[in-house]
């Protein structure tokens, strides 16, 4: 980057300062900010880099498109890409533009290595997950030969390229080598003669995500309790640094928990997580006003699985009303966590028969994926396609069949494209949607294709509860339960029976391992098959 002195020893971030404030204010302006950069890379990136690490939207993409028209150094970029946190919503095309660069000029294994794991990162981020898979199983070829001619030197970097090559893998839906990959790098670091403990414990983090994606609940349940464990550790020596790690953690954990039938602790560990958000929002609000939201989120589902529903509705109202202020400040970094926060606030609604609002909270949340998906359609259609069967519901539940039907049929629509493009990934998604429709269909009166829908519910899930039953025996089992009821409903009880039975066949498998969490399937289908004999 060449420089010069063109501007005053103080003139610099003030001038930067003002033109990222224009930039906010009236995104049509961003082309002075473009091309002031340009005048002094040197100077004016990283402090364009500084000012905006917390921005998206117009700021992102005039600093992504000053740093596409730049030569950067193989230091440079590295530098550059020092400043800006592996973190989503933060600036990530900027990001992207500059890992982009850092990668075309690795002059070495090593340096080509870290490149390409950041490279997976800032791609990830935008919602290229196949390129962000791409970029990853590279740097861990990369790091495999490296160990290979020096363990000592390169083991802890190939066990962090495993782990962020499990995560890569579960966003694309491959759980079982996303699993295998986030295991090896567990063993590693834990073979290494130097302790990492942060490292080991993000990855244990990781690990119990992956195992819960596969069905291993207990097991999940144990390396994140270890993960919690790690962390509060570190936040002794170091409550500054750590302390955002453990409330990331510890929303891990709480999942973990209410997967094994354990609600009530499940809710003191988001109770826990909501705090320390609280703690971090006070000394930094910019930084973690979006990780306060996310906590909110997942507390008011802990709240409502306990049946504190008045409570699950403030935290989740809570939840919204931060993410519609970091929207107004940065529409296209924060747009999709009030998409999501909005679908959550609906769910709450709904279960306290608020209906009309729920059904309006929810219409918000579609309309704003439609918007992300005219955006970036790989990113967001799962989301999208989440956000009507949602809204689906809400519908139904407010005694409006029609557009029920009509919002649940568009959702298995989008889940039938998704599958074409990624069938491991959507074809647990496309068995749920299916399973929503025919229960919208059933409530309309349109029975027979309610049945029809069912039953190819079913089919989908004897498909993934054959290929893994460990993950998918309790997705059958509630197909079965639906289709069991749909046939009910056209007087095909002998039909309705048998897959009643078969429905309490495989609950009451699963509630042998985990009673406390299939108690109430199991009940109703034994209900179901009595009713119906």
């Amino acid at each position: 980057m060449a420089t010069s002195s063109a501007v005053g020893a103080d003139g610099p971030a003030r001038l930067i300062n003002r033109l990222i404030r224009a930039v906010h204010d009236a995104p049509e302006t961003a082309a002075g900010l473009v091309a002031v950069i340009r005048t002094e890379p040197g100077t004016f990136l990283p402090l364009a880099l500084a000012m905006a690490r917390y921005g998206a939207g117009p700021v992102d993409t005039a600093l992504a498109a000053a740093v596409n028209d730049i030569h950067l150094t193989l230091e440079e970029s590295s530098k550059l890409e020092e400043m800006l946190p592996l973190s989503t919503g933060v600036l990530p095309h900027t990001a992207l533009a500059v890992a982009v660069q850092r990668r075309q000029r690795a002059n070495s294994d090593v340096h080509l290595a870290v490149a390409l794991r950041r490279l997976g990162a800032r791609l990830a981020s935008v919602g290229r997950y196949r390129e962000a898979l791409a970029a990853v199983e590279e740097a861990v070829e990369l790091y495999r030969q490296l160990v290979t001619a020096d363990p000592e030197a390169h083991t802890r970097n190939l066990a962090g390229a495993l782990s962020n090559l499990g995560a890569r893998l579960a966003s694309v839906g491959r759980y079982r080598e996303a699993l295998a990959a986030s295991e090896k790098s567990v063993e590693l670091y834990r073979q290494l003669v130097t302790a990492d403990p942060e490292a080991l414990a993000a990855a244990l983090s990781n690990l119990g995500s992956r195992m819960g994606e596969v069905g291993q609940r207990r097991e999940a349940l144990v390396v994140s309790e270890e993960a919690v464990e790690l962390y509060r550790q570190l936040v002794t020596a170091d409550p500054e640094a750590h302390t955002p790690s453990l409330a990331r953690s510890l929303h891990n954990l709480g999942i973990r928990l209410d997967d094994v039938g354990r609600p009530r602790e499940a809710l003191a560990v988001a109770v826990e997580a909501v705090e320390l958000c609280r703690q971090l929002v006070t000394a930094d609000p910019e930084a973690y006003t979006p990780s306060l939201a996310w906590s909110l989120q997942i507390l008011g589902a802990q709240l409502s699985e306990v049946g504190q529903r008045g409570e699950a509705v403030a935290a989740a109202e809570e939840a919204v009303e931060l993410c519609r202020q970091l929207v107004t400040a940065d529409p296209e970094a924060y747009t999709p966590s009030l998409a999501r926060s909005l679908q959550s606030f609906g769910a709450q609604l709904g279960e306290v028969g608020q209906r009309g609002e729920a059904v309006a909270v929810a219409e918000e949340a579609v309309e704003l994926c439609r918007q992300l998906v005219t955006a970036n359609a790989e990113a967001h259609t799962p989301a999208l396609a989440w956000s009507l069967q949602s809204f689906g519901i809400q519908l139904g539940h407010a005694g409006q069949r029609g557009e029920a039907v009509a919002v649940a049929e568009e959702a298995v629509e989008l889940c039938r494209q998704l599958v074409t493009a990624n069938a491991e990934a959507y074809t647990p998604a496309l068995a749920r949607s299916l399973q929503s429709f025919g229960a919208q269909l059933g409530h309309a009166g349109q029975r027979g294709e309610a049945v029809a829908v069912a039953e190819e519910a079913v089919e989908l899930c004897r498909q993934l509860a054959t290929a893994d039953p460990e993950a998918h025996t309790r997705t059958l089992a509630e197909a079965l339960l639906s289709l069991g009821f749909r046939l009910g409903d056209v007087g095909q009880r002998g039909e309705a029976v048998a897959v009643a039975e078969e429905a309490v066949h495989l609950f009451a498998r699963l509630y042998a391992d985990l009673p406390e969490v299939y108690v109430d399937e199991l009940a109703a289908s034994r209900q179901l098959r009595d009713l119906l004999m």
